[in-house]
């Protein structure tokens, strides 16, 4: 069976709207749509009591007012916490709040083990079940191929996108098509109109991150890159 088919717009909200809201808070998600993203960005990780919770960092520190590692923290201390004004959210209430904005969602994976990796896997794997969230409406991400090698052994259809701020060797690319891969994410400085061509040919849609400014992903498209992550509103609508 063929992976799902997946529409993607040019600017994918990244970590929601964050300078209108904390980001990767439902606030920021709200935020987003209000802006006019079709597609947002965040992050899901593990806490101690195995929960997934949407974050981007290792630590508590820079975003909320505590301290701390998240995989070290238990899921009452984090929402006890406050980023801003706002809670960090479980992956359960962005998946449900997504759905009720109708909006498309690239969740990238962090985990630092293959141990790790499988337990987050479970808690995505049934989240999304949960709430029936539309494989055609999901991008599934991530810098450790482990986590996208145990995500699609709960599904094969879910799209898929590699991670990463290298340049890719044909080895990896091989192994990536045969598995099917989506597409793949990388360091928009490491992308030129070769690069782009390349991982075309084996079928990969490219999207570069984070890219800001608008001549510049006006550029990146110019060389058929085909979506950007970007904290910058206005670049939400670019067709």
């Amino acid at each position: 069976m063929p992976k799902t088919r997946t529409s993607l717009s040019f600017g994918i909200a990244h970590r929601g709207a964050h300078k209108r809201a904390p980001e990767n808070t439902l606030a920021a998600l709200t935020a987003a749509k209000r802006a006019g993203a079709l597609w947002v960005e965040c992050d899901v990780q593990l806490t101690r009591d195995h929960e997934a919770v949407i974050f981007h960092d290792s630590t508590l520190d820079r975003v909320t007012n505590g301290s701390g590692y998240v995989s070290q923290s238990s899921l009452s201390k984090i929402r006890s916490l406050r980023c801003k004004k706002e809670m960090v959210p479980t992956l359960l209430e962005w998946l449900q709040c997504c759905l009720e904005l109708n909006m498309k969602l690239n969740l990238e994976m962090k985990a630092h083990t293959q141990r790790q990796a499988n337990r987050l896997a479970n808690c995505v794997w049934r989240d999304l079940e949960k709430t029936r969230f539309p494989l055609s409406k999901l991008l599934i991400s991530s810098f450790y191929f482990g986590c996208l090698a145990a995500i699609s052994k709960k599904n094969k259809n879910i799209p898929l996108a590699f991670n990463t701020d290298k340049k890719i060797p044909d080895k990896t690319i091989q192994q990536l098509s045969a598995m099917k891969f989506f597409s793949v994410h990388q360091h928009y400085p490491l992308l030129n109109q070769n690069e782009v061509a390349r991982l075309h040919q084996y079928g990969f849609r490219v999207l570069a991150y984070t890219v800001n400014n608008r001549a510049a992903a006006k550029k990146l498209k110019s060389i058929g890159v085909d979506a950007v992550f970007t904290d910058n509103e206005k670049m939400y609508g670019m067709i």
